[in-house]
């Protein structure tokens, strides 16, 4: 047990200080590692299945995994008319199922100065991850998702690699 926890605080370390975040999102941190964590391979289950896949007998799907710390934009509520951004942007910190129970994505949106669980956001995405959160250099690419009620389950092994910013 204390080998997985050291694990885990040695992931949400490294969290933070890549997402350049202050230490008082270390609870978002960890419940984002352990999310990861419990999806990955793990050589002390009989085939190297994940504990996800221990515990519920199907693979996991990993598709929405997303880098800690990146940028993302989400919806925000309140009043909107038709020239204001319907959008606010934000880092992303963690899977909202994990801490609300909602689906959908959690960002710390520093304008607000609060985090937004929301199940529509669109993440911004650059080759080179020491780049980006530098809003200098985020280009065009983007990636919009939405989450759905109902997520299929990877059905073969080729699906279930973690992003290479994700990987121990």
């Amino acid at each position: 047990a204390e080998r997985a926890i050291g694990v885990l605080f040695a992931m949400v370390r490294t969290f933070l200080v890549d997402a350049n975040i202050p230490p008082r999102f270390w609870g978002e941190a960890l419940l984002a590692a352990a999310h990861v964590r419990n999806r990955m391979p793990c050589s002390a289950n009989p085939g190297d299945i994940s504990p996800f896949e221990a515990r519920f007998g199907v693979r996991p799907n990993i598709s929405h995994l997303r880098p800690w710390g990146t940028t993302a934009y989400v919806p925000v509520k309140g009043h909107l008319t038709n020239v204001t951004p319907h959008n606010k942007k934000g880092v992303f910190i963690g899977y909202g199922f994990t801490v609300t129970r909602q689906k959908g994505w959690r960002v710390y949106v520093p304008e607000l100065d609060r985090v937004v669980t929301s199940p529509r956001a669109t993440f911004t995405t650059l080759p080179d991850s020491k780049h980006k959160r530098d809003p200098e250099l985020v280009s065009n690419d983007t990636i919009t998702v939405q989450q759905r009620d109902s997520v299929p389950l990877s059905a073969d092994r080729a699906d279930n690699t973690l992003p290479t910013s994700l990987q121990l």
